[in-house]
């Protein structure tokens, strides 16, 4: 793999450009894949290989205010995420695909797969960040959520300082910054990071994610927190849900919440499993959205 597949910018006549990585098949069956809050294009390097056995091709974008995708307006909506993605994908030529999101990628893809209509194949949403417009939703939640979700969006002067700190702490003391980042989540996330391979790699995209500043993070909690702007009724492709029982990171009852708006969707739960699942099964997702594309021959392992 090549430096020029994992930064990719492609230009607009009437936007920003957007920066993406293309892993796996450069031939194969699309997916489009959107990183975490925060994160990057990164996110996704260890699903190079098995995704070009499987015959997908990966490429996952810096969301706007990440990494090298600039802001397209100060404001932006979920909706907005998705009139990207249209163009993004008009422009490389993709006239049909799968999403999938982590985390605060998650409401991004449903974005996608509720505006662009059948050109989203299939939709896979890992430890998604839901919508907190049902009582019972924030009734559910702790106030660790309910301090990130429901009163930090409005006070942007608050968050500042925190995601400030998270960046400066990811050049300096970039292992404390992860563990302090993480020191919520169960026994199992904790195994995870201690993995020096994946809290490497864990800490390389966070960077990169952050590398123009912190507008891309409080953008995300604040769209998270506020009406969404497009319906998940809307949503007609396959889908499933993945989330861990003990994910300390996103709210589990927003999760929850959140597949069963989506019409038809399955939910996957990962028992005793947390928020850093992802960085070893991410395989599963792949074989999930292999076997409602284009499924091939399948690797035998696999370690995100």
């Amino acid at each position: 793999m090549t430096q020029d597949r994992e930064t990719k910018i492609q230009h607009f006549a009437d936007r920003p450009p957007l920066a993406y990585a293309d892993y796996g098949d450069p031939e194969g069956t699309p997916v489009l894949a959107f990183h975490g809050t925060p994160g990057s294009r990164f996110k996704f390097r260890s699903a190079d290989a098995p995704a070009r056995e499987m015959g997908l091709r990966i490429l996952a974008l810096d969301r706007r205010g990440y990494g090298r995708s600039p802001l397209h307006n100060a404001r932006p909506g979920l909706a907005d995420w998705a009139d990207d993605v249209r163009a993004f994908a008009d422009a490389i030529g993709v006239a049909r695909f799968s999403v999938t999101g982590i985390s605060g990628g998650g409401p991004h893809a449903a974005a996608c797969a509720a505006l662009l209509g059948n050109r989203v194949r299939a939709l896979a949403l890992v430890s998604p960040v839901g919508p907190f417009d049902n009582p019972a939703v924030r009734d559910a939640i702790g106030p660790f959520h309910r301090m990130c979700f429901l009163h930090l969006p409005g006070a942007a002067g608050l968050s500042w300082p925190l995601w400030q700190a998270m960046r400066l702490g990811l050049h300096l003391l970039p292992d404390a910054t992860l563990r302090l980042a993480f020191l919520r989540g169960p026994t199992a996330d904790q195994t995870i990071l201690a993995t020096g391979e994946i809290q490497a790699q864990l800490a390389q995209t966070f960077r990169e994610g952050l590398r123009q500043g912190v507008a891309g993070p409080i953008g995300d909690i604040r769209q998270f927190g506020g009406p969404w702007d497009f319906s998940l009724a809307a949503i007609a492709a396959r889908s499933q849900v993945w989330l861990g029982s003990k994910d300390g990171n996103v709210p589990v009852a927003a999760a929850r919440d959140l597949a069963e708006r989506i019409p038809g969707c399955t939910l996957r739960l990962i028992p005793d499993a947390g928020h850093l699942w992802i960085c070893e099964n991410f395989i599963e997702v792949l074989r999930w959205i292999s076997a409602h594309t284009a499924p091939k021959a399948q690797p035998s392992a696999f370690s995100s």
